[in-house]
């Protein structure tokens, strides 16, 4: 498998799934930290906040939620705690960072280093959810074979970067809501805004194409003018808004899986009435991942 064992050190440099257990072993909110991702200079300690329901067993599942920009993980703790408790879910939010993932590392997965070089793929932000994955599996007894994964804006980022990038990721499903700009599932075109240069190929890519992924967007994200929109030349080839660019995303997954002679998986799901605001989306996120099973 890709991923690694799960590594949890606390601030003293101890094995820190001690830690991990005991925040995750009463219902409700709470948190955990620790050093295991790796950031733009090294080792860095993620915050690991989470809302585990009242009813969340060995069977139950894992969902893990993907802050925007703004890195605030406790706001979607607690906006996701209501999807937790209908589902029996437990929300984890991991929170990256400014200082350690600058200027769009976060975004981007850091997958390429600062000169564009590709850094090993357990170096990559992205790989943190597989590693994450295992240690909250051993601190809470869970038995559950795969994640379910969502995100939002900037987290959306992350997401479908992950999806594209990670064939082996044991995610169930995984819900990419209001990106502002993507990577395409071509290798024409380097990383970011292409495959090329990743390591990856058409097996990989035959293969994401097939897994279960919906990029989910508001009616009404529409505003070209978003100071949070990304607005480069090769951003605006991909539209002038968010609903655009996710529409461009999906029509050129379509055409990657008809030019691999493969089925896509993938859907695209526009949520009436939403504009780019997170409570908008998750209550269609929470039914396409847990109603659909």
């Amino acid at each position: 498998m890709m991923h690694e064992p799960a590594t949890l050190l606390d601030l003293a440099g101890r094995p820190g799934l001690g830690q991990a257990t005991a925040a995750l072993a009463a219902p409700g909110p709470g948190h955990f930290g620790g050093f295991f991702a790796e950031g733009s200079s090294g080792p860095c300690h993620l915050d690991v906040l989470f809302h585990r329901p009242a009813r969340f067993g060995r069977a139950s599942p894992i969902l893990f939620v993907m802050h925007g920009t703004k890195r605030n993980a406790a706001e979607y703790r607690d906006s996701w705690a209501t999807v937790a408790e209908r589902y029996g879910c437990l929300v984890v939010c991991p929170m990256f960072p400014q200082h350690d993932f600058p200027r769009g590392a976060y975004q981007r997965g850091g997958v390429v280093d600062e000169t564009g070089a590709l850094r090993p793929v357990a170096a990559w932000a992205l790989s943190a959810v597989e590693r994450l994955f295992d240690l909250v599996r051993a601190a809470t007894g869970n038995a559950s074979a795969g994640y379910h994964l969502y995100g939002h804006s900037a987290g959306a980022q992350f997401v479908h970067r992950l999806v594209l990038l990670l064939p082996e990721a044991r995610y169930v499903a995984a819900i990419a809501a209001n990106a502002g700009w993507y990577t395409m599932p071509r290798f024409d075109e380097a990383y970011p805004y292409g495959l090329a240069g990743t390591g990856r190929g058409s097996a990989d890519l035959r293969r994401v194409l097939g897994r279960r992924l919906t990029v989910l967007l508001g009616e009404r994200d529409t505003d070209p003018e978003d100071a949070h929109l990304r607005n480069s030349r090769r951003a605006r080839r991909q539209g002038r808004n968010r609903l655009e660019r996710g529409t461009t995303f999906y029509a050129e997954a379509r055409a990657a899986a008809a030019a691999l002679g493969t089925a896509l998986g993938w859907d695209l799901v526009t949520v009436p009435g939403a504009a780019h605001f997170d409570p908008d989306m998750m209550p269609q996120a929470g039914r396409i991942l847990f109603d659909r099973g």
